[in-house]
């Protein structure tokens, strides 16, 4: 059994008394106080997440954007410098590998790949077999702090310059001596940003974050968050077995040449990934419970469920057989041993005020 990792802000997180669980190898924060406020403070008014667990592969070589170009879904021919982009990579037939973000350094020849954390090997290992261009893991390197919530902003130009960054922007800037990327970019559905900070000064930013109130914020609301938003989690929501038909992002494959698996992403198919909530007093659908008809006939399974703080309902999102995906329609979802009376929803769950 493999060692769990730990991340450079693992010894803060125990002094701050968090309560710490194993989450795709490494040691992670659960909550720090709980899993409600804290999702709350995220909604209301500005969270930090420790997100140094992800991945990063840098690639620069003259033939970078070329062979991009060819493993990645999105449009990655027309990003330009200081521009960032909501990507995924796919096997052959069609199912997701990953689904990442990718930063344009300097185009097209120097780009830096942010991968969930448990894909961070396999993506080497498929790339390098796709290539023999330089592609180096630079995970070590680096530590990521995630600011999300209305005052981000805010938070942010009290340590860097002030920031004008438009959605998907990043650039770099100066704490303590060291390069910082800054990107608006985040995973909570409201304003923020993610900063990818040098891992011998990631412990100073977060440490000086917090000395500005900022709340620290554990898996479980980030989790809650992403949900009330259809934001997929790798692993629960989507995986090889899935296209990004399947999951609604065709918006994510743009790219305009034939990268792999293009032709079977996009072949018709009998699946959609829809938001549901259910209708009557139960306990949480989970990963992998079954969904039925009306008619008792199964139809597909939940992939994502919790209670939403911001809604306070019980919501989920499940891949059901395409007849059954439109709004409105209900099915039952087996939670222990009952089924309890569901209906597909339109997403996000969670209406952001702007």
């Amino acid at each position: 059994m493999n060692k769990l990792k730990t991340t450079p802000l693992f010894e803060s997180h125990k002094k701050r008394g968090a309560k710490i669980v194993p989450f795709v190898g490494w040691k992670m924060p659960l909550e720090f106080t709980n899993a409600k406020k804290e999702h709350l403070s995220v909604r209301e008014s500005v969270g930090i997440f420790d997100v140094s667990h992800m991945g990063e592969i840098h690639i620069k070589d003259p033939k970078a954007l070329e062979f991009l170009s060819s493993v990645l879904t999105n449009n990655i021919q027309d990003l330009k410098d200081n521009h960032c982009q909501y990507t995924l990579m796919c096997n052959e037939q069609g199912g997701v590998l990953d689904d990442m973000i990718l930063y344009c350094l300097k185009k097209p020849s120097d780009y830096l790949l942010c991968v969930n954390a448990g894909n961070t090997e396999k993506i080497l290992k498929w790339m390098r077999a796709h290539s023999s261009i330089s592609i180096e893991d630079v995970s070590s390197k680096w530590g990521q702090i995630a600011v999300q919530g209305p005052y981000s902003k805010t938070l942010i130009e009290k340590i860097f310059q002030p920031n004008h960054l438009k959605k998907f922007q990043f650039d770099f800037a100066d704490f303590s001596g060291s390069a910082h990327l800054i990107s608006r970019t985040g995973y909570t559905g409201e304003d923020g940003f993610e900063i990818l900070s040098p891992q011998n000064k990631v412990l100073d930013l977060w440490e000086k974050l917090l000395s500005l109130k900022a709340n620290p914020i554990g898996l479980a609301a980030r989790n809650t968050l992403r949900l009330e938003m259809k934001y997929p989690l790798y692993g629960p929501d989507m995986d090889e077995t899935v296209s990004p038909v399947e999951m609604g992002l065709s918006w994510a494959c743009k790219n305009k040449s034939d990268f792999i698996g293009k032709e079977a992403c996009f072949k018709k198919t009998q699946r959609r990934w829809v938001g549901f909530e259910i209708l009557e007093k139960s306990g949480i659908p989970r990963t992998s419970y079954s969904v039925f008809s009306e008619d008792k006939e199964l139809i597909g399974n939940v992939t994502s469920g919790a209670f939403s703080p911001s809604l306070e309902k019980m919501i989920g999102l499940a891949l059901v057989k395409k007849d059954f995906s439109e709004q409105g329609r209900r099915f039952f979802v087996q939670i222990h041993g009952n089924l309890a009376l569901s209906q597909v929803v339109p997403t996000p769950f969670y209406v952001l005020n702007k």
